[in-house]
């Protein structure tokens, strides 16, 4: 689970994408590493040849070096994850005055939505569905949930403002719900 800000530019969103395929990329260079180093203690002569090659070299003669499907499976896997909870933050610099900050829960990719103790839900939008995880606020819980604003989304209207600020209201929040200042033309 992760609770963070959404990013709105495009240099922050780039370097979060980046730290999320940085663990990948590292586990792949360090089994490449691995077998340059084990080719050349067989070879001392190889270490100053092309890294690949020796590598490929050494994978031919010694197959059963190679990594274990599992391992580069749990590798892509974790980078499948992070890719996952890092893209859910990114959001368009035209919504940057909202300062939005949004939970991030984890799903997993390898059990069917059934089998899911909270298992996500659709709601229908103007022209698609939409999902989402329902997750009640405890409101009898010790922890006080840190909302101090709510800015309902464009093309929300009174009616919206409305129903939101009830919402509030009858979790227990006192919070005084405001439209975007975004425009919003339907395309």
């Amino acid at each position: 689970m992760c609770f963070a800000p959404c990013i709105y530019t495009e240099l922050e969103k780039s370097e979060l994408i980046s730290a999320a395929l940085h663990n990948f990329k590292e586990e792949v260079v360090g089994y490449h590493t691995r077998i340059f180093e084990a080719a050349c203690k067989i070879e001392p002569d190889k270490a100053a040849l092309d890294k690949d090659a020796v590598v490929k070299e050494y994978l031919k003669k010694n197959p059963t070096a190679k990594a274990p499907q599992k391992d580069l499976e749990d590798a892509v896997t974790r980078t499948r994850v992070d890719c996952l909870r890092t893209s859910a933050l990114l959001k368009s610099s035209a919504f940057v005055e909202e300062c939005e900050w949004r939970l991030v829960l984890p799903v997993p990719l390898d059990k069917p939505p059934s089998s899911m103790s909270n298992p996500p839900q659709f709601r229908v939008g103007r022209n698609t569905l939409i999902p989402f995880i329902a997750h009640p606020i405890d409101k009898h819980s010790n922890s006080h949930v840190p909302l101090v604003d709510v800015i309902l989304g464009p093309g929300s209207d009174e009616n919206s403002l409305f129903a939101a600020e009830r919402f509030l209201k009858s979790q227990g929040l006192d919070v005084i719900p405001r439209l975007s200042k975004v425009p919003y033309r339907p395309s």
